[in-house]
């Protein structure tokens, strides 16, 4: 016959099992309230805010940098995922370490045409996120004096050119700043759900 004490570690454990199998059950429907999170965050970052309206719209060329904002914010919002861990617990992720979420979007690249009429995509975040390399082969970047803009200068696509690697800041540091933004978030409300669901 069990003691006392082994039927209250029982009786915790099976309530702890049982959270953690509602908890599962409940993951896609917590992932879906993460997700708004994520795009906040994107919103609270000054890159957000110079993609949107500002320097680094001008600098990649982007017609439209609110919308290429918004559609990178919304690819990484839409790859938070969740996964069940061996022990029962549900591990929730957001921002991919390859940044493979936020180059999925549909505007993390651009075509440009030439004055020959030669279109080539123009992989601007990829550029950003990985400063040296390429925005499209055939394509350069070539710095010009501009007064007021990033760096002294102003990054103008050239045809034909050799790559000039001009960083016009550490990109991969905008994920990083996305990331600890809404890591307390991310905290805030998975304690809320397990309280709840702990009926604490």
């Amino acid at each position: 016959m069990s003691t006392w004490e082994e039927v209250l570690v029982q009786v915790a454990a099976d309530a702890l099992e049982a959270t953690r199998r509602e908890l599962a059950a409940r993951a896609p429907i917590i992932a879906n309230h993460l997700r708004p999170v994520v795009v906040a965050a994107f919103r609270a970052t000054d890159e957000y805010g110079e993609l949107a309206d500002g320097k680094l719209s001008e600098e990649f060329g982007l017609r439209s940098g609110k919308l290429a904002a918004d559609g990178v914010a919304d690819a990484v919002a839409a790859a938070t995922h969740f996964g069940v861990q061996p022990d029962g617990s549900v591990l929730f992720s957001a921002v991919a370490e390859d940044f493979s979420d936020a180059l999925s979007a549909k505007t993390a690249w651009y075509f440009s045409v030439n004055r020959r009429g030669q279109s080539r995509p123009v992989d601007w975040l990829k550029w950003y996120l990985f400063p040296g390399q390429a925005v499209a082969p055939g394509f350069g970047l070539s710095l010009r004096g501009t007064p007021g803009a990033r760096a002294g200068g102003r990054f103008m696509m050239k045809v034909g050119q050799k790559v000039k690697q001009y960083a016009p800041s550490d990109g991969s540091g905008w994920m990083r700043r996305v990331a600890d933004v809404a890591t307390p978030q991310f905290i805030k409300l998975l304690s809320e759900e397990a309280a709840r669901l702990a009926g604490v």
